[in-house]
């Protein structure tokens, strides 16, 4: 039995320094590979270290150049697919490394994997280098925020309540969910689509009634007079149209609590103009006519425009006003 100890004395630093020789032969083939512009493969060759030679003091050399080749080949490559396999590698080779930890991190973070971002930060919280972690702790926080304001979003749009639709435009404006509330508001609050129905009324713009008179008066022939009266009453019959349909619009619009005068003193307003450009147009109509009784209805109607100017821009401003009234309420609930 002494005999048997004595020569596996004798024995063990042999063995040592085959397992040295052994793990040096493997590096310098590994490093031949690198050199020949493969780092990944020479990162494999170097496994064999581990099985060749386990107990050789070159293991961590071994470790040392596979996580840097490993590192090089990651910048290389621009495969998010191919990063990950290399970074998951050199992490088996070396768990605690700071810089493999924190770029597989970076990783997850920048393809927006967050949850796998997230356990991959709590797992190297003790590893990764402060700054980054507090980098990274920020993007995480950041998405959490910005997920939980999607909720939100999502939950105003969804609701049944103008209140919630005007809060997410003011707290969201800009987002998707804030166009789409927008659409809703005008579909159901008269208020928030006035000037849709408050800029006809002004009666402005080409083919304004004001200056159907005026027109007419410039004409001092037959001929122009009849082109004039013609023109007036094609211009007559597109605004008797366009108004019917706003009109119609207006009866048909939703209304929010606190916008029925709104509507009622608009709707008002709007028949206030049907009268006059009826009999207007039952003067056209007429087949057998005067030149000059058609002048005369178009006088006529000037002076019935003249006597609702001032009702009309009443009617706008008191819109107007009522409205404001009820924004300024709706801002005022939103912030209690």
């Amino acid at each position: 039995m002494r005999s048997i100890r004595i020569a596996l004395l004798l024995l063990t630093p042999l063995l040592l320094l085959t397992g040295c020789n052994k793990a040096k032969s493997i590096i310098a083939e590994a490093e031949a590979t690198y050199e020949a512009g493969d780092p990944v493969a020479a990162a494999t060759i170097l496994e064999r270290v581990a099985v060749e030679a386990p107990d050789a003091s070159e293991q961590t050399l071994a470790t040392l150049l596979a996580v840097r080749w490993l590192g090089e080949a990651v910048e290389a490559t621009d495969d998010v697919d191919q990063k990950r396999v290399l970074l998951d590698r050199a992490l088996e080779w070396e768990p605690g490394n700071p810089r493999t930890a924190a770029a597989m991190c970076r990783l997850e973070l920048d393809l927006e994997n967050w949850e796998a971002a997230r356990r991959c930060v709590d797992t190297g919280r003790d590893v990764i280098p402060p700054d980054r972690l507090e980098r990274f702790d920020q993007l995480l926080a950041r998405h959490d925020r910005e997920a939980e304001e999607a909720v939100e979003r999502q939950r105003l749009l969804a609701s049944e309540d103008p209140a919630d639709w005007r809060r997410l435009r003011r707290r969201h404006g800009g987002s998707m969910e804030a166009s789409l509330a927008d659409e809703k508001l005008l579909e159901a609050s008269v208020c928030e689509d006035l000037f849709r129905f408050t800029e006809p009324l002004k009666l402005k713009g080409s083919g304004s009634p004001e200056g159907w008179g005026d027109r007419l008066g410039r004409e001092s022939d037959r001929s122009g007079q009849v082109t004039a009266l013609t023109e007036v009453r094609d211009e007559t019959d597109r605004l008797a149209t366009s108004l019917s349909e706003t009109k119609a619009a207006l009866e048909s619009h939703g209304v929010v609590e606190g916008e029925e005068a709104v509507q009622r003193s608009l709707l008002a307003a709007y028949a206030s103009l049907e009268r006059p450009l009826q009999r207007l147009q039952r003067a056209f109509a007429k087949k057998v006519y005067k030149v000059e009784d058609r002048q005369a209805a178009v006088a006529r109607f000037g002076r019935d425009l003249s006597e609702l100017v001032v009702d009309l821009r009443e009617t706008r401003k008191g819109a107007e006003e009522t409205c404001d009234d009820l924004r300024e309420q709706w801002r005022d609930a939103d912030s209690r």
